[in-house]
């Protein structure tokens, strides 16, 4: 269990442990350089089970993680973290499932919780190893918080954490594993694990995702076929389930059939469960290519798309989908209110995390971008209601602004009557463009 500061759930943590219905264990517990009060919280447990080691100076999870890894005696090691909960029974789950499997590393199914404990989700994963080794090419299905693995294999496959895969080291690790052993989920809920919205900054979540690339690259590399850049940039947008052009959704087809082809050559997956497995991915992909309601709509992106053929600087406010069809052709800066949808999702991408304050987001990180530089459209998404007409609360800010604004959805009374309000406020004069399911306004300084 290795844990940084974590005192606000440490205690519940250790309980969590100590009180399974599975009592033949040792709990190596590293603290990696905490400055709270996390030390004493560890020296409150009186129970010999308990190990503790304290490194002086905070070396990152990764190397908390072999260390204690280095320092385990046991046939088995089960991971845990210092702010999760492991149910009662799972340690004798897992042990009794290992006795009688000759799988290396087992997870389960999870609870997602909060800050307080209450769930946020159920999450399922698949179980069995043909599948999950198929699920690995998208992402890491077996989550480390639940693993359960034999211990005497690593230093001989070489298979501890690596650093340079930081920012996705579990899904390294258990990629890493499986092409020596057999790897699966059990069917049961094990482990509440614990969500913080703060987890990972919008920049290293970037890291993350560049870093995953890489892992889903070597694994298309088993394949032992050439393939273009511009293949391989399919190929992970539609793993990451993002978004793809028309052009690209063209090529979706023929892409799919050279990677079951060269399967049929290699026999690296089951034939079926492959197939099956993009065929979904392809029809995921056609659907996000829609752009749905909630989204901006295709009309609204050829119509910038068709304004300019360099790539024009694009204000928006909220973040989504339609973020990643923008980025397709536009450099884009987004404004949003939510941690879960503002993430960097290319180079030519900045999300600003703006929470709301007073019925919009918060005007100093508003104001904070308009001044960076010129932007040609700001695009005045998100959700309906009060949110958007905050912006009417701020006229001021854009003012001195030379660009042109896009509201969307003013199909719905209320927004239109934000748009007209605005354009009124400035000067603007508007046009209405009508698209597929919903209309939006071009709002600039010229008559049309």
């Amino acid at each position: 269990m290795p844990c940084f500061n974590a005192e606000n759930y440490l205690d519940s943590a250790i309980e969590s442990i100590i009180s399974q219905s599975f009592s033949n264990f040792e709990l190596l517990i590293i603290d990696d350089g905490s400055c709270d009060s996390s030390t004493n919280i560890i020296h409150s447990f009186n129970d010999d089970r308990i190990f503790y080691f304290r490194l002086e100076e905070n070396m990152g999870s990764n190397f908390a993680k072999n260390f204690g890894i280095r320092k385990a005696k046991g046939r088995y090691i089960a991971l845990a973290d210092g702010d999760d909960i492991s149910l009662p029974e799972r340690l004798k789950t897992q042990y009794d499932f290992m006795e009688n499997s000759d799988a290396f590393c087992i997870g389960s199914q999870y609870l997602s919780i909060d800050k307080e404990g209450d769930l946020i989700d159920k999450v399922i994963r698949p179980l069995d190893f043909e599948m999950v080794k198929i699920f690995l090419l998208a992402d890491n299905y077996i989550h480390q918080h639940t693993w359960f693995f034999r211990n005497p294999f690593l230093y001989k496959h070489h298979c501890l954490f690596k650093n340079f895969f930081q920012y996705s080291d579990g899904y390294n690790f258990i990629v890493s594993i499986s092409q020596f052993f057999k790897v699966q989920n059990l069917p049961d809920f094990l482990v509440k694990y614990r969500v913080h919205k703060e987890q990972l900054s919008i920049h290293e979540s970037r890291k993350r995702t560049i870093s995953g690339d890489n892992i889903r690259r070597r694994q298309l590399e088993n394949f032992k076929f050439k393939f273009t850049k511009q293949e391989l940039s399919l190929h992970l947008t539609l793993l990451r389930r993002g978004y793809l052009d028309d052009v690209e959704i063209s090529q979706i087809e023929n892409w799919i059939n050279k990677i079951l082809e060269a399967n049929e050559v290699r026999k690296i997956y089951d034939s079926d469960l492959l197939y099956t497995f993009f065929a979904d991915l392809g029809l995921r992909a056609i659907e996000n290519n829609k752009l749905g309601i909630w989204s901006i709509e295709k009309t609204l992106l050829n119509y910038l798309n068709e304004l300019s053929l360099k790539p024009l600087a694009i204000l928006e406010f909220g973040s989504g989908m339609g973020t990643e069809a923008l980025l397709k052709n536009h450099n884009v800066t987004s404004i949003e209110h939510n941690i879960e949808f503002c993430t960097q999702r290319s180079e030519r991408h900045h999300c600003l995390l703006a929470p709301i304050e007073n019925g919009w987001y918060k005007v100093e990180q508003v104001e904070s971008v308009l001044i960076k530089k010129k932007y040609d459209f700001v695009l005045v998404d998100g959700p309906p209601g009060d949110l958007r007409s905050g912006i009417l609360n701020h006229i001021s800010l854009f003012r001195s602004l030379d660009s042109v604004y896009i509201f969307d959805d003013i199909n719905r009374k209320e927004d239109f009557e934000i748009m007209e309000s605005f354009c009124s406020s400035l000067s603007l004069t508007y046009k209405i463009i009508e698209g597929d399911k919903k209309k939006f306004a071009v709002c600039s300084k010229e008559n049309f």
